[in-house]
């Protein structure tokens, strides 16, 4: 279910498509326009589309784009009101655009089958953990939950479809033979 319209999905493709383009001059008016029209005027919109983009295009090199331009996106400073620092985009939203993005996201990665965009969806989840991390905090829910609930829930979203008990081998320490020490230790000469 998407939470933006078709509109906004449709320019938001023609976007993506014009910024992985290979002629300067498309991919020039396609950054202009980013950084112009969706990352001073929309960036709540510009942020949920890509999380959206990750989460329902059918194809994967558009999903691990825009997991990588998300990341991006997000980690860009701008100057804000009442703050003498910069602030990266993601923290400059209202604390409930912050929670659909977030909860997105994490579904995003949850559901991502395909390995290589799945590592691009989880390297966004870490950049807004980081985010929260740096500011000194962790998202609040309006719920019963407990503070910690980003962390458990990414926790939990990292088990996603792909992964499996089996996924992780388990390797047990080599058997050291009689009479030699094993690899790596030095034995010592009497003196």
């Amino acid at each position: 279910m998407s939470v933006l319209g078709a509109d906004i999905h449709n320019v938001l493709t023609q976007l993506l498509t014009g910024l992985s383009s290979s002629e300067n001059d498309v991919r020039s008016r396609a950054e202009e326009q980013l950084n112009t029209e969706w990352v001073a005027g929309r960036p709540d919109v510009l942020l949920m589309g890509l999380v959206e983009q990750m989460h329902d295009s059918p194809d994967p090199s558009t999903r691990s784009f825009a997991a990588v331009l998300f990341r991006r996106m997000a980690n860009k400073t701008r100057k804000v009101p009442n703050k003498s620092d910069p602030t990266e985009l993601f923290m400059t939203l209202q604390e409930p655009q912050q929670l659909a993005i977030r909860s997105r996201l994490l579904l995003c990665m949850q559901s991502e089958t395909i390995g290589h965009v799945r590592n691009k969806v989880g390297d966004a989840v870490a950049e807004i953990a980081r985010q929260y991390s740096d500011d000194g905090m962790l998202p609040r829910e309006n719920s019963a939950r407990s503070k910690g609930t980003f962390l458990i829930d990414t926790l939990q979203a990292s088990h996603g479809p792909s992964f499996s008990a089996h996924s992780f081998k388990q390797v047990s320490p080599p058997k050291p033979d009689k009479g030699r020490a094993p690899s790596g230790y030095l034995r010592q000469r009497p003196g």
